[in-house]
């Protein structure tokens, strides 16, 4: 049969390190209650635990304290390239087909949709209505709604933030300050605090 360490040798050093001051701060400080190997806790300056880059060669390799070699490009984190340049606004198919608004555009337009207190307590009430139920598209990530007292189709805030510029027709919830559209058109339509009338 194999000699076996005793139980109570193994006892007593278990012992000696959880009674030990510096093993009893090493576990408090680590969140662990129970000893843990002196390996993990070794400050000795000797020991090759860093992986950070020793040495450089000439021809942009990287050597680390392991000898482990990496060209830079590959030693260089990998980051994660967006789908599209600008401001990432894009359309993602949903159900059945109908596309929407992706979360950058999302959220875009809550940003600008938002109405002050000040303004909505100065809105009528079917204005009120109107632009609740813009916001309400815009929360689901709709590109256009149903006026609530014409039934007409009407573009979200989404729609016109997407398209990237301003097309001149006075929409109702212009992002841009119909900065395209013609005087006539411009002075047809007053800015209520929420969208144009």
């Amino acid at each position: 049969m194999a000699n076996l360490p005793s139980s109570s040798g193994m006892l007593s050093r278990l012992l000696s390190n959880v009674f030990s001051s510096t093993m009893a701060s090493r576990c408090s400080a680590s969140g662990r209650w129970w000893p843990q190997p002196d390996r993990l806790f070794s400050t000795n300056p000797d020991e090759k635990t860093s992986v950070k880059p020793v040495e450089k060669d000439s021809n942009n390799v990287i050597v680390t304290q392991q000898g482990i070699r990496l060209s830079k490009s590959d030693a260089a984190p990998v980051y994660y390239k967006p789908r599209s340049m600008g401001p990432g606004y894009e359309l993602v198919e949903h159900k059945k087909g109908e596309m929407i608004a992706n979360y950058t555009l999302f959220e875009a337009a809550v940003n600008k949709a938002k109405v002050p207190w000040v303004n909505y307590d100065g809105l009528t009430s079917d204005e009120r209505t109107i632009h609740m139920a813009h916001m309400k598209a815009i929360n689901d990530r709709k590109l256009t709604y149903r006026d609530p007292k014409t039934g007409y189709t009407v573009f979200t805030i989404s729609h016109h933030l997407q398209k990237g510029k301003c097309c001149g027709n006075g929409c109702r919830h212009c992002a841009y300050e119909m900065v395209n559209a013609p005087e006539e058109v411009k002075s047809k339509k007053v800015w209520n605090g929420a969208f144009y009338v």
